[in-house]
């Protein structure tokens, strides 16, 4: 399912929970990733949104409030994308044991579908910058990243190399190549705008995207060998 771009507003959110509320809600997905939560006021969030700056507390409790709904967001979103997915992996791993091809092969798959998440559409990229400086700086907010998505993706991951090494899941080495293997895919989010000059492209087209699942696939060849 194809990521919708920030400028073309989500309709079903919109109407469930109400289009002021996620006026500020993309509000704040844009100046808290940009100037971060303590310089980011209230005052600038109703000028980006088009509502008064008393909306804030009247659905979120607060600018802090608005912070972790923006954040839930992130997560939301992520699901949507990869919800159905991760939780059939999941149902796999818990209820058949896998052989190492088969485990190769899912976990191939679950980050060429994370890749292609993080860099077919603009959107994701205010999410990186929420998220890079809740990994420099993690405020309460983290909590909710950490406990509604990337514990699960890390430990169907460290499962997953588990098989594939014959290593302890639990061990700091598959912990570590997992993060390693995670790090090398979230480069091409963050770094994105390195990477399209050195194509002297303005977006990543599908013979990128082949190029980048291949040089992803051969990574994790290398690394779990």
């Amino acid at each position: 399912m194809p990521l919708k771009s920030m400028e073309q507003p989500d309709l079903q959110r919109m109407s469930q929970r109400g289009e002021k509320r996620y006026a500020l809600l993309m509000a704040g997905l844009k100046l808290f990733g940009k100037n971060g939560l303590e310089a980011t006021t209230t005052r600038m969030l109703a000028d980006e949104s088009g509502a008064n700056v008393a909306a804030i507390p009247y659905y979120f409790g607060s600018k802090e409030g608005l912070y972790r709904a923006v954040v839930e967001y992130i997560v939301d979103r992520i699901a949507d994308y990869i919800g159905d997915s991760f939780k059939g992996l999941d149902q796999s791993l818990q209820t058949a044991s896998l052989s190492r091809a088969q485990a190769l092969a899912s976990y191939k798959s679950l980050m060429a579908k994370l890749a292609t998440m993080l860099v077919e559409s603009d959107e994701p990229k205010a999410w990186a910058q929420i998220i890079m400086r809740e990994q420099a700086n993690p405020t309460e907010a983290y909590d909710i990243f950490h406990d509604r998505h990337m514990k699960y993706i890390l430990q169907v991951s460290h499962q997953l190399i588990g098989i594939i090494t014959g290593l302890d899941p639990k061990s700091s080495e598959v912990k570590i190549r997992a993060h390693a293997l995670f790090g090398q895919m979230l480069g091409f989010l963050v770094s994105r705008e390195t990477l399209l000059r050195g194509l002297k492209a303005k977006k990543l087209n599908k013979a990128h995207l082949q190029e980048m699942h291949k040089v992803l696939s051969d990574n994790i060849d290398a690394c779990l060998a």
